[in-house]
């Protein structure tokens, strides 16, 4: 049961969640057959389909750099250098032949 309680109030924590219409629906109605009558009444939400589609209440969207993410995002300026010398290398070698 005590985790039954952490994932609802996980749920209830995000903004979008807890506006969700299906989620409402799952949680007041008592009876499967009352719940499956809502889902045929829920019109079908379409998701965004890039970053400025995202809805939220304050305009923001929150995002958490973890390890890995910010590893790669760090190793790509000595990428962006790298690909910069190669790059005139082969500018340089054109020109020759």
């Amino acid at each position: 049961m005590i985790y039954y309680q952490r994932f609802l109030n996980m749920l209830l924590r995000s903004q979008v969640l807890k506006t969700s219409k299906f989620l409402v629906a799952f949680l007041s109605e008592t009876s499967q057959e009352a719940f499956n009558v809502k889902l045929l009444t829920i019109e079908e939400e379409v998701g965004p389909k890039n970053i400025f589609e995202f809805k939220t209440l304050t305009g923001e969207i929150e995002t958490e750099a973890r390890a890995k993410a910010t590893k790669f995002c760090d190793s790509l300026d000595g990428f962006g250098k790298q690909y910069q010398k190669m790059n005139e290398q082969i500018c340089k070698y054109v020109k020759e032949l």
